[in-house]
């Protein structure tokens, strides 16, 4: 039942933004506050991933932009995104005038020059009327000059593919003094590339786009067919992997442009099989060398440099414990010095009073009439000299007065 509910759901939501407006795209704001998370996600994840791409790496956009419009800029090209969003009142079908904000995907002016990138995934009979309205809105924010209005250079890309969809977005203005003029947008067909042309013109900003290309697949495919997907889409990733180290190897991209493609590419991937998670990691699992080869490089390098970093840390600590013991024995040898120093001047002053005290206890003897060997014995029981001592020491002060 929960399941039958949620596809209920989800097919309501799919309704409501075929109905709320007259361009499916330019959903009023009190609309999408009502879808279901999921179909917002889906609605906005396209547009966001490209806009993203680009506000972290700008120079991502210029192989586009020389792909479709054949100017080259250098790498280094000044870049300025603009904002996207216009206030715009419409007449809703039920008779309502709705105020609301309209947004066009990306904007950037470089130099003189304005830039309009649009996402669509289905073919759309009001995609012209679309682009003039997003571009004439442009032009009169950014383009207006004196008696002069400067459209910006626009191109639609079509991200899925079908048969029907046109090789130009156009229609034809009719003014009031009978002149007309044919507005046309150039289609750029994301599908249509393959891999190897996207590497050639290094046209990588797509590459997260590139799954696209299986979702009908992944929504018929089951039993053989379905085994033959995983397979096809496994190769496939792998070799978008291969063309982003290939990229990164010759410099085109940066090690974090290229790591954070590739995560972009891979949040495709799980939008796309949302509702296969099973196939999702069977693809990601075999996936999984490829995938984790750059991260385990990088990993390692990071875990070699942190160890060596351990290393040299240890063995500042050990120099510095080394120091700390070289200064301890050297405050050691001085304290030393100085105890010797000391101990010899105690000594030196001991011997001098023993020595005064030997002089005044033989002279104390002679005096009271006694024997120098009655000197000897005094010294022997109160100096504990031996008897060579005593009588050498009574033979050197006996005579001396």
């Amino acid at each position: 039942m929960g399941k039958n509910r949620t596809r209920d759901e989800k097919q309501t939501d799919e309704k409501l933004l075929e109905e709320e407006s007259m361009f499916p795209d330019q959903l009023p704001e009190e609309v999408l506050r009502e879808l279901n998370p999921d179909i917002r996600r889906q609605y906005f994840l396209w547009d966001e991933i490209l806009k993203r791409e680009v506000e972290l790496y700008p120079w991502l956009i210029l192989p586009l932009i020389e792909e479709n419009f054949h100017k080259k800029y250098r790498k280094n090209t000044r870049l300025q995104l603009l904002s996207t969003e216009y206030t715009v009142s419409r007449i809703h079908k039920k008779g309502v005038k709705l105020l609301h904000s309209i947004r066009a995907d990306l904007l950037l002016r470089i130099g003189m020059d304005l830039y309009h990138f649009e996402c669509q995934m289905k073919a759309d009979k009001t995609m012209a009327l679309r682009m003039l309205e997003y571009d004439t809105h442009v032009a009169l924010v950014h383009g207006a000059g004196k008696n002069r209005l400067t459209f910006p250079k626009s191109v639609v890309l079509y991200l899925s593919h079908s048969k029907n969809m046109p090789d130009y977005e156009q229609c034809t203005l009719h003014f009031q003094d009978g002149s007309s003029h044919l507005y046309q947008v150039p289609v750029m067909k994301v599908q249509s590339y393959s891999l190897h042309r996207i590497a050639e013109k290094h046209l990588n900003i797509l590459i997260p786009f590139l799954p696209i290309r299986f979702m009908r697949r992944i929504r018929t495919g089951k039993g053989k067919s379905r085994k033959r997907l995983k397979e096809d889409l496994t190769e496939f990733l792998a070799e978008c992997i291969m063309i982003l180290n290939h990229e990164k190897e010759s410099g085109v991209l940066t090690e974090n442009a290229q790591n954070d493609i590739a995560e972009f590419l891979y949040k495709a991937c799980e939008h796309l099989l949302a509702d296969e998670p099973e196939l999702l990691g069977e693809v990601f699992e075999a996936m999984e060398p490829a995938i984790k080869l750059n991260r385990e490089i990088i990993k390692e390098l990071q875990d070699d440099k942190k160890e060596l970093q351990n290393e040299k840390k240890e063995l500042q600590n050990e120099k510095k414990e080394l120091q700390n013991e070289k200064n301890e024995l050297w405050h050691d040898k001085e304290q030393l010095q100085q105890d010797k120093i000391q101990l010899s001047r105690q000594l030196q002053i001991k011997d001098k009073k023993l020595e005064k005290g030997i002089v005044n206890l033989i002279q104390r003897i002679k005096n009271e009439g006694k024997t120098p060997a009655d000197a000897e014995c005094a010294l022997e029981d109160v100096f504990s000299l031996d008897k060579k001592e005593a009588k050498d020491k009574v033979m050197l002060y006996w005579e001396k007065k």
